[in-house]
């Protein structure tokens, strides 16, 4: 018998590639938001997210698609 040993690597990825991964995934998101697309949030949003306020107070993902979904949160303009 010949016992065969594998090890993963994770490559390292350039920097300015992660960038651009980000600043697409946050674009997404915005745009998302903008057309109210509830089934696109809940595929960018993980289960654990929590929007914050500026007061502290917090809101579930659950609670922010709701609110998203019955129009009575809208955005017009999302800046970063």
């Amino acid at each position: 018998w010949q016992v065969v040993s594998w090890q993963a690597t994770k490559v390292p990825r350039a920097a300015e590639d992660v960038k651009k991964d980000v600043a697409a995934a946050e674009a997404e998101f915005h745009q998302a938001m903008l057309k109210g697309d509830v089934a696109k949030l809940e595929a960018l949003l993980d289960e654990t997210f929590v929007r914050t306020f500026r007061d502290g107070s917090r809101q579930t993902r659950k609670e922010a698609l709701d609110e998203i979904a019955s129009g009575r949160l809208k955005f017009s303009k999302l800046e970063t």
